[in-house]
């Protein structure tokens, strides 16, 4: 698993307030995941792996601000 960017690479702790935070109870976070599944392991060599989504406080932060400051 890769990032592109850290979306808070650069943010103050003045910026969280205007974070769009996801909402993982909201009924259409995962719409589409399993159509695309499908389409993935049908028709494709990719291999598929889950994860979970539970990170350690660390990670998260990682990911979020990168290990750069």
């Amino acid at each position: 698993m890769e990032l592109r960017k850290n979306p808070l690479a650069t943010a103050h702790i003045e910026d969280l307030d205007d974070y769009p935070w996801p909402d993982p109870l909201d009924p259409g976070y995962t719409d589409g995941h399993a159509e695309e599944v499908e389409t993935i392991y049908e028709r494709t060599d990719y291999a598929l792996m889950a994860d979970s989504g539970l990170k350690s406080i660390w990670e998260t932060g990682y990911f979020l601000r990168g290990y750069r400051r």
